[in-house]
């Protein structure tokens, strides 16, 4: 599955094997059928069938986009001769100035594998089109024999290849630790794959260098990070999610990274999972947090370092300066945001064609979430919980940038500005006004506040939180509402929230 990308990358890094491992190995991993069955269930119950990537070089202390790829799996069960098959495209774009002239390139990638055993390699495509001329390279199984085509538009090179042996339990094998989670740090194996551009066997080694948890557009995630090193000592780290899907891969200068479709073919776009949005925090509160009790915190005072303060005064928020410093005070006691007016009440009810709440299928549904609820504050209680379960995390192509709540529907899937979106609609159906909140939520494994969001509903005259993606009722110790500035700063990692004190909730009070 993932072995594609690492191909694409492998070849536009200028990192493609080019001679056979100085030496064998003498333990030389392959997946067992059983391992091969493990690694196919475990992820296609969780992937989607289409993931973009953006192509970065570092340039200097500059990172330049050069490019995106689309990588789809599907599978196909009609096939007669060989049954089952795992088929997977790579199609990209790349684009590179060099010394002024500018160099357009496309390529793709098309594998085909039994979905059973043995799963063996049924075919191997790649087209690579540089400035108008191609290179094509096909490989595929003809009986008991591989047909090896090599085409450059003028020569054309045709090989047959017998007794050729090669399957998913070669080319998964240095994927073990997506599904061996028992295997520790610094563990390394050794697997052989084939390079289909010189017709050859290589030995890598894969090392298990990190395992963390981290959250990332407001929900939780696990990852592991891999260093794979081939016989020629080039290295390349991956990161790796709980759903064995590639997140991001750097080789040297060049880094291949996890994107929406719109940022992926965008090239003026960077983006980054891990450092998108993201707010160092003392780590002091970080441990403090991991050792008591949230609820025996009343009030938290942080100091704001750096040349912005992008946070917002609201119920449990506030800012203020003293001796010509900016501080963020929390509070967790408060049980409402702030008194509603007329005003908000009409704003935020309202019927718009972002919020068709008058729509069939929009009541149908309020009505389904909150059935058996007759106060205003249980049934909210329900819709919390019906849209946490209605939808699924997913960075597919819709994530991020829905045309309408219909798509968020349609697909039941998405990030937290999803679950957020789908939640103001069907609340507003219910007659209880809700806003969108735009915000930070705390990691605290990781010391850092990343990209989120919320919502806002008036129950009574007052303004309360709740979190659909997270299913909870605010206030809370993680949620950190911004101002709507922040489109003013670039670099949010350059900026630090510096523990000053903390009162607990029996009115000891502790001060850093």
């Amino acid at each position: 599955m993932k072995l594609i990308i690492f191909l694409v990358i492998i070849f536009f890094s200028n990192h493609f094997f080019s001679q056979n491992s100085s030496g064998s190995a003498s333990h030389v991993l392959r997946l067992s059928d059983e391992q091969v069955k493990q690694m196919i269930k475990g992820t296609w119950i969780n992937i989607r069938d289409t993931i973009y990537y953006g192509e970065y070089v570092i340039d200097g202390s500059k990172e330049i986009k050069i490019g995106y790829s689309r990588y789809s799996t599907f599978l196909d069960s009609t096939n007669l001769e060989f049954g089952p098959i795992l088929i997977v495209d790579v199609e990209g774009q790349q684009k590179i100035n060099l010394n002024g002239s500018l160099s357009e390139s496309t390529y793709s990638l098309n594998e085909v594998y039994q979905l059973s055993p043995p799963y063996s390699l049924i075919k191997y495509n790649q087209k690579i089109t540089l400035n108008g001329s191609s290179i094509k390279s096909n490989f595929e199984k003809r009986e008991k024999v591989y047909v090896s085509t090599y085409s450059d538009g003028t020569n054309l090179k045709i090989d047959t290849m017998r007794n050729f042996i090669y399957s998913l339990n070669d080319d998964w094998a240095q994927y073990i630790f997506d599904i061996d989670t028992s295997l520790k740090l610094n563990s390394i194996v050794e697997s052989k794959i084939y390079d289909f551009s010189e017709q050859q066997f290589e030995i890598i080694k894969t090392k298990l260098i990190n395992k963390k948890n981290q959250i990332v557009n407001g929900i939780k995630h696990t990852y592991h990070t891999t260093e794979t090193i081939d016989s020629l000592g080039n290295q390349t780290i991956t990161i790796i999610d709980e759903n064995n899907t590639v997140v991001e891969s750097k080789s040297d200068s060049y880094s291949n990274r996890r994107e929406n479709k719109q940022s992926a073919i965008n090239f003026d776009v960077n983006e980054d999972l891990f450092l998108l949005n993201v707010i160092p925090v003392d780590y002091k509160f970080c441990q403090i947090l991991q050792k008591q009790n949230p609820t025996n915190i009343s009030k938290v005072v942080f100091e704001i370092r750096g040349d912005k303060n992008l946070f917002d005064t609201n119920f449990n928020q506030r800012i203020f300066e003293e001796n010509g410093k900016n501080y963020l005070e929390l509070s967790f006691i408060s049980k409402s945001v702030s008194i509603a007016t007329k005003k908000d009440i009409h704003e935020y009810l309202k019927e718009t064609k972002e919020f068709p709440v008058n729509d069939d299928l929009i009541l149908k549904m309020a009505k389904e979430a909150t059935k058996g609820a007759f106060s205003k504050r249980k049934k909210i209680d329900q819709l919390i919980k019906y849209v946490n379960n209605y939808i699924s995390f997913s960075y597919d192509n819709y994530s991020s940038h829905y045309l309408s709540v219909y798509d968020i529907i349609k697909t039941k899937n998405g990030v937290c500005a999803d679950y957020a979106f789908l939640f103001a609609v069907l609340s507003k159906a219910i007659g209880v006004p809700c806003r969108i909140v735009g915000g930070y939520a705390l990691d605290v494994e990781n010391g850092c506040l990343g990209a989120h969001a919320w919502n806002e509903v008036i129950i009574d005259g007052k303004w309360y939180g709740v979190d659909p993606t997270w299913n909870m009722w605010l206030p809370a110790y993680s949620h950190f509402k911004e101002n709507n500035k922040t489109s003013e700063i670039n670099n949010l990692s350059k900026m630090l929230l510096k523990l000053k004190g903390i009162t607990y909730a029996d009115g000891k009070i502790e001060k850093f």
